[in-house]
This record gives structure tokens, sequence and C-alpha cells, in this order.
């Protein structure tokens, strides 16, 4: 090990990590909660979009794994129709990667405030609710074995905001 790698943690249940990750992707959700309404519908509508996103990836799943299938419009329209979603602007843009046809749209042309224009409210907000000194953890899982500098398995990073 040299001056510049870390030990990595063994997860501790590593059959659940394993079923988490066999689908190729992986949902987050902050451990920090404030009880605002405008935080509650933040929450709720990013597990609505948690839900459009697994829709997506699983339509993407079954057409790559060879089985007739695409993405069920009706059930994705119905989850961004239905509050608090309906409040929320966003765009939505599923491609399939070999044939570049679309998937599902919905508002993929409008214009948006940009990721890095967001990224001064929050971080403003976050220095002001959390002070400047606070710290998030970040985790690091392997849950295969390590030979030299050779992960054979998963590598699981772990973020808590």
């Amino acid at each position: 090990m040299d001056a510049n790698s870390h030990p990595m943690k063994k997860h501790p249940r590593p059959a659940l990590m394993e079923a988490r990750t066999q689908s190729k992707f992986m949902c987050a959700r902050s451990t920090h909660v404030q009880n605002t309404d405008s935080q509650r519908v933040l929450s709720r509508a990013s597990r609505g979009v948690s839900s459009l996103v697994v829709i997506t990836l699983s339509a993407g799943c079954a057409l790559l794994g060879g089985t007739s299938g695409g993405i069920d419009r009706d059930a994705a329209d119905a989850i961004l129709d239905a509050p608090p979603l309906d409040q929320v602007h966003f765009g939505v843009l599923a491609v399939e990667l070999r044939t570049g046809h679309i998937l599902y749209s919905r508002n993929a042309h409008q214009k948006f405030v940009p990721a890095s224009n967001q990224k001064i409210l929050v971080t403003a907000t976050a220095i002001s609710l959390l002070g400047p000194n606070y710290r998030y953890g970040t985790e690091v899982w392997a849950t295969g074995s390590v030979m030299g500098s050779l992960l054979d398995g998963d590598l699981v990073i772990l973020a808590s905001g």
C-alpha cells in the first residue's frame, strides 16, 4: 500500500450490496432532512423522479436483454402528472444507446437553470444551515477480493450528502 492509498472496508452485508447493484443503477437519498413544506415536496418529488428513473432504466435493461420492451409512457406520464411532481420543472429524455431512438421525452426541449448556478444557491444554503465546518462522510466498500492494486468485485461508494 503506497502513501496515497487508503484501506477499503468490506461491506458488512456483501450479498445485500450485490443484490442492490445487480441492476446496474443506484438510488441515493440524503440523510439530512428538514421538516419544511418545500423540502417535503422536494423529497416526494425526488421519490417520484426516482420511480421514473427505475421505469426508464428497467425498460432499457429489458431492451438490452433482448426481450421486447420499451418505456411504459402511460406509467411514466402518470408519475410525472401526479403531485408533487406536477409542481416541479424538469426534463426527461431516454434514448436507446445503440440506435439513438428516443424512448421517452418530456420537456426535453425546454431551458433549465444550469446546475452550476443552482450549486451557488445550494452551497450558500448549506453553509447557512450547517455551518462552514460541517463535513459529510464518504465510505468506500469492496465486495470482492483485493490482489495488489486490483479489486476483483464491486467497489461501492456511499456518500452521506
